[in-house]
């Protein structure tokens, strides 16, 4: 597969002198703060609440929910515990792919979500939230759209967002974030979405940390928000080293 600027020849991504990879198939039992799945994965936020243990299923291989609570702005994020990213020659030729699923019943119009690498494990990639991120999002309050992101403010002015069309509460889907030196372009399940060539909302000069995050926008039904994971893919070049 050619790399994301789409010349070069096929790139060898599992080379750790050329690019960091942490791939996620959440194919381990555990799944408390700090032990779940693979990786060493810090659970933080307001009443966060572990993974929950699925098995497998169509559309899937291993699988674990992350969950939020049942209150207003409950959220649970998943990081690493230290900060895994620092991309010294900024974030052209990185994937992010992900593939997850709504967990039906227990996933509502008033829920978020971030997948992809977060400045720093304290915040939520929220619209209203100062934050850098790049990776992908559903935020109901915005349009309720699975959207791939490049974000480094709080508004929408400080967002180039990709729509990777609106959430499926029911259905496995793939989705994809490739970013050359001069575009980035998003896919579901394989079929391009868009692309845009605006990159000025990346911040290359920070910190990073593989993240995964589930917000609960309203308590309306008084209910857990479930998100199911089968994987996450996120390939950052080194920079040769």
């Amino acid at each position: 597969m050619p790399g994301p600027g789409g010349g070069g020849g096929p790139r060898d991504y599992n080379d750790p002198l050329l690019y960091y990879r942490m791939l996620e198939r959440f194919t381990s039992g555990n799944n408390a703060n700090l032990s779940a799945a693979h990786h060493d994965w810090q659970r933080a936020g307001a009443n966060s609440i572990n993974m929950g243990l699925v098995n497998a299923e169509s559309g899937s291989m291993a699988v674990k929910v992350i969950k939020a609570g049942a209150l207003t702005a409950d959220v649970t994020r998943w990081s690493m515990f230290n900060l895994d990213i620092y991309p010294p020659a900024g974030f052209a030729e990185s994937i992010i792919t992900t593939r997850l699923c709504p967990v039906a019943g227990a996933f509502n119009d008033d829920t978020a979500w971030t997948i992809g690498v977060q400045q720093g494990t304290g915040l939520n990639s929220l619209q209203a939230t100062a934050s850098s991120f790049i990776g992908f999002r559903r935020q109901s309050t915005v349009d309720g759209n699975v959207v791939a992101l490049l974000k480094n403010g709080a508004d929408a002015g400080n967002e180039t967002s990709i729509s990777c069309g609106a959430v499926d509460p029911t259905s496995w889907h793939t989705y994809q974030l490739r970013i050359g030196a001069n575009s980035a372009a998003a896919y579901r399940d394989g079929v391009l979405m868009g692309s845009t060539t605006d990159l000025s909302n990346i911040n290359s000069a920070a910190a990073y940390s593989c993240h995964m995050m589930i917000y609960n926008e309203s308590a309306s039904g008084a209910s857990e928000r479930h998100l199911k994971m089968t994987l996450m893919d996120i390939i950052i070049p080194t920079g040769g080293w």
